[in-house]
């Protein structure tokens, strides 16, 4: 049902067809076992998705694609309760990209109330969504108690008070954030300096305290060589993570040598560099693409 031209009046009829004949509904004449429910691309907006998750609770879908419709705080309220904060859901992938959600509604996605947290979801995207630091600053409490994997925060308005939050509020060394494997902060203008080089490093000791972090993409950030002394810190200190990052704009060609490893910064480029802790032929190989 992508790109249908479904709007809340079709969202909910169909939310109310799957819960009258859902599976798990005993009433259900004819009944329905639907897995994945792809919706992207819409114009649905609160009181559709209400009216899916209500259907949700007569079903086990594993994927729900609600990326480009016109959810708000009302729709991540009801998704907080009938996904986030039910121990009993069975959905593993949420896509809520492009919905403009704001502060406000992934707060209320994210807060830390409630009386459960999933233990099935493990991809979470929410780029393009307007975010700032003050979404998802409570965020860590609820975060350390779910079991998400791949965190989709790209295209954002994180910026750098947002980023150092982030790393200071959550705490990728505690609880199941431990157990993320991909960060994406892609495109949240989050820039260079102190902060930003402080931020880093403090995730480069959360990694070496025990996260299992493996892919952090900070690509179109216009990080500098400041800020690029902690993204050495954890290229060095980690030991499987992969550094997505853009192009340093210095004045020159810099290597920062950290364990044997190093974050390549290339002059006059704006290219894209994959560093692979424990890999350097790769970061060569990329490097030698780059330049060819």
């Amino acid at each position: 049902l992508r790109k249908s031209a479904c709007t809340n009046n079709g969202a909910q009829s169909l939310g109310g067809a799957l819960t009258r004949q859902g599976y798990k509904n005993p009433s259900a004449k004819y009944p329905i076992r639907l897995r994945w429910l792809d919706l992207a691309s819409n114009d649905i907006a609160d009181a559709g998705v209400t009216a899916l998750m209500t259907a949700s609770h007569h079903l086990s879908l594993t994927r729900l694609y609600l990326m480009s419709n016109r959810i708000g705080a009302d729709g991540a309220l009801s998704l907080a309760s009938s996904v986030l904060h039910n121990d009993e859901s069975t959905l593993k992938r949420l896509d809520l990209a492009h919905n403009g959600i704001g502060d406000e509604g992934c707060a209320t996605l994210l807060s830390p109330g409630g009386s459960g947290a999933s233990k099935s979801l493990k991809v979470l995207l929410l780029g393009f969504n307007s975010i700032s630091s003050e979404g998802v600053k409570d965020a860590g409490d609820l975060l350390r108690l779910l079991r998400i994997e791949h965190l989709d925060l790209s295209c954002n308005t994180l910026k750098r008070e947002g980023f150092k939050c982030i790393v200071e509020n959550w705490k990728f060394d505690q609880g199941n954030l431990a157990k993320l494997k991909s960060l994406n902060f892609a495109c949240n203008d989050i820039g260079g300096g102190r902060t930003v080089r402080d931020a880093l490093s403090s995730l480069a000791a959360q990694i070496e305290n025990g996260s299992e972090l493996e892919l952090l993409n900070l690509r179109g950030n216009d990080l500098d060589e400041v800020a690029a002394e902690g993204l050495a810190d954890v290229d060095g200190r980690g030991d499987r993570v992969g550094v997505a990052v853009g192009a340093f704009r210095v004045d020159v060609d810099q290597a920062h040598l950290h364990g044997g490893q190093r974050v390549f910064q290339v002059t006059g480029m704006l290219v894209t560099v994959s560093v692979v802790v424990g890999h350097e032929h790769a970061v060569v190989a990329t490097l030698a693409d780059a330049f060819g």
